[in-house]
């Protein structure tokens, strides 16, 4: 973890509840002196009330069961995307047999037939054909909307987007910083 709060802050508090053992967590209810803790990190007084005590408490075994479920939590979501792709892959009982046959019951990840729960909540590629150019309150507003809806989705789908249904020039699509954060960009010809 950076310590940029320290530069933000002259009065901060940082839980660290990788580092929190079920001991520590005891005995932060029965002291009031944090300043043993490892998994406290504060700026200022370490010595602390019964209520506050309780409140970090609660917050580090929050945290540490988010923690906990995060794997098998990730694995469901997975396991749901997947399942969605087969069922709209495989829409009628042929469709299936030939989807047998050429041994593509689900797409790949990686292609523009691929999309992700939030592209199977709301299926709509097309831009708002009412909306022109020149009304560019509402155009620019219905095209950042249907852009951050887009934006979920991988690469080759956002190409087909942009280029095929949307019928604007793709730039280029960018994976930023922690790898889960994407850029797409694009004009209108």
């Amino acid at each position: 973890m950076g310590e940029n709060y320290k530069v933000y802050s002259s009065s901060y508090m940082v839980l660290k509840p990788e580092e929190a053992k079920v001991v520590d967590l005891i005995s932060v209810l029965v002291s009031s002196n944090l300043e043993k803790r490892e998994f406290v990190e504060s700026s200022g007084n370490r010595d602390v009330s019964f209520r506050r005590r309780w409140m970090i408490f609660i917050s580090v075994v929050l945290q540490k069961l988010l923690i906990f479920i995060s794997r098998p939590m990730a694995w469901m979501g997975a396991l749901i995307e997947m399942w969605l792709n087969f069922l709209s892959n495989n829409p009628t009982l042929f469709v299936f047999i030939i989807n047998v046959l050429k041994g593509t019951l689900i797409p790949d990840r990686d292609s523009a037939a691929f999309i992700s729960c939030v592209g199977h909540i709301d299926k709509r590629k097309e831009l708002d054909r009412n909306i022109k150019p020149r009304d560019e309150c509402k155009y620019y507003s219905a095209l950042s909307m249907m852009a951050s809806k887009v934006a979920y989705e991988n690469k080759a789908y956002i190409e087909t987007i942009v280029k095929d249904h949307w019928k604007m020039e793709y730039l280029g699509f960018y994976k930023c910083w922690n790898g889960n954060f994407k850029i797409s960009i694009f004009i209108n010809p």
